[in-house]
């Protein structure tokens, strides 16, 4: 519940193993990944609570299947645990059939990040999993979609072309580079220029939303919109005046929100 937390039984004591890949020559200290559960460890049925239950998917998405926690059926199946370090940066580094990254993070060594292909080529096999995996199994809650319908309204690809732009400048690790404001100015300038009327701006950062208000022309601060949580005009997003992130600025519910609403908005 959203509310009242969690509770139910399951067989507990196993967590995954890991499985560091076959490959040739070199391989990272950190190339590892979740392999079968450890069927060495006894296991006891144990009663699980968590009191906790804000930011869960349920909150943002609709469920993948009818399972329901707490069900009898879940008392003697394996609840398995798996080392936060297999997740990141195993799994979403290192993978080969999982990772979906976002950038060449400067962790990654050479074999993986493959500095030599173009990054649109190293990023195809990855958008074809991401995109596969959102059909699947991403199906935003109605909530979402109305808020950011709200942000971005009236987008039509024939009819009203919109311009999305996301300028993230808060937190910028593992060697993404922090793209200046001035760099995305003509993108919208075109945009405007052939016609368009509607860009929004998607960013964790007020000194983003300043730079745009002081130095891009009339034309275009225009026609700039922008989140706002009701229908005034006030901008009441959690965004950082500085690098702090800002899911360490508020809770990670509201900022999840947040984030996911921006992400909709940016696609209508």
């Amino acid at each position: 519940s959203r509310t009242g937390g969690v509770q139910f039984k399951a067989m507990v004591g196993r967590n995954a193993t890991y499985v560091y890949p076959r490959r040739q020559g070199y391989r990272h200290r950190r190339d590892m990944i979740p392999g079968p559960v450890n069927s060495s460890i006894p296991v006891t049925q144990q009663t699980l609570s968590f009191s906790d239950t804000d930011g869960i998917w349920e909150h943002y998405f609709e469920p993948v299947s009818d399972f329901v926690p707490g069900d009898r059926s879940c008392e003697s199946k394996l609840y398995v645990s798996m080392d936060l370090y297999l997740i990141t940066p195993g799994i979403h580094g290192f993978s080969n059939d999982y990772s979906t990254r976002c950038w060449r993070y400067d962790y990654l060594p050479e074999y993986i990040s493959q500095p030599y292909l173009p990054l649109h080529e190293w990023f195809l096999p990855q958008r074809k999993r991401a995109n596969k995996v959102m059909q699947q199994y991403i199906w935003f809650q109605p909530y979402l979609r109305r808020n950011a319908a709200r942000m971005n309204p009236n987008c039509d690809l024939f009819e009203n072309p919109c311009l999305g732009l996301h300028i993230r400048h808060s937190d910028k690790a593992a060697g993404r580079r922090r793209v200046p404001v001035d760099e995305f100015l003509p993108f919208a300038i075109e945009f405007v220029e052939n016609g368009g009327t509607q860009i929004y701006i998607a960013t964790d950062s007020t000194l983003v939303l300043d730079q745009i208000q002081k130095t891009w022309p009339a034309r275009v601060r225009e026609r700039v919109i922008q989140f706002t949580r009701d229908n005034t005009n006030e901008t009441t997003m959690i965004r950082s005046s500085n690098q702090r992130a800002v899911f360490d600025m508020a809770s990670h519910h509201r900022t999840n929100q947040e984030a996911l609403t921006e992400i909709l908005a940016l696609s209508q």
